[in-house]
């Protein structure tokens, strides 16, 4: 076999690989079954950009697809930049949700290879980053502003309102816990002052009742 007949035999064995992975992937799949898919191209070798490009043009929805390949052990920030890639940047938000939501200890690392891929997209990437990550604003933030080309504005203020956010939201459950115990212990001590007062009363009544005693022994 001479050298031209090899690369073509070569070209034609990606070629099949990429049909076939296409093939398997198909629109309205379930979770499950998309992971089962990306589980089995993982095994065979595919790359995370091949993978991706499957299962985008097969219809598999982007965060899905994004879910699959991180549970399967693939790097969060390559498969971000590979969906995104696939998917075109209006998929960046809902991709990084899911990727740092599933790999909250790479936030920063997943804002970069998403802004990288989608610099127009930096504000909303960096809300859904710190949206899943509130405790890695900082990072998060830090992490957009490093790619050259981003609106700095844009992007601060996004950091800004996420961060506002993430706080309201704490305060609010803060306040809503505090106002559990302050029932509860409102309703405890109602209730054992109602109990108090019925064992005053009950005691009253027999006092009473042995007052009438004392009378019937008068009439004797």
């Amino acid at each position: 076999m001479n050298s031209f007949t090899k690369k073509a035999a070569v070209a034609l064995g990606i070629a099949a690989l990429g049909f076939a992975a296409n093939a398997q992937f198909q629109n309205g799949m379930s979770a499950d079954a998309v992971q089962a898919q990306v589980q089995a191209a993982v095994a065979a070798g595919q790359s995370a950009d091949a993978i991706a490009a499957a299962a985008v043009a097969a219809g598999v929805s982007p965060a899905t697809v994004t879910q699959a390949m991180i549970a399967q052990g693939q790097a969060a920030d390559a498969v971000v930049a590979a969906v995104i890639a696939a998917a075109g940047p209006a998929s960046a938000a809902s991709v990084v949700s899911v990727a740092v939501a599933a790999a909250p200890a790479q936030a920063a690392a997943i804002t970069t290879a998403a802004v990288t891929a989608a610099p127009a997209s930096a504000a909303a990437i960096t809300s859904a980053a710190i949206s899943a990550a509130p405790s890695s604003a900082s990072a998060i933030t830090s992490a957009a502003l490093s790619v050259p080309g981003v609106n700095v504005n844009a992007v601060t203020q996004a950091s800004a309102a996420g961060t506002s956010n993430s706080n309201s939201n704490n305060n609010s459950n803060t306040n809503t816990n505090a106002n559990s115990n302050t029932n509860s212990n409102s309703n405890s001590n109602s209730n054992s002052g109602s109990t108090s007062s019925g064992f005053a009363s009950s005691g009253g009544s027999t006092g009473s009742g042995g007052g009438g005693g004392g009378s019937t022994g008068s009439k004797s």
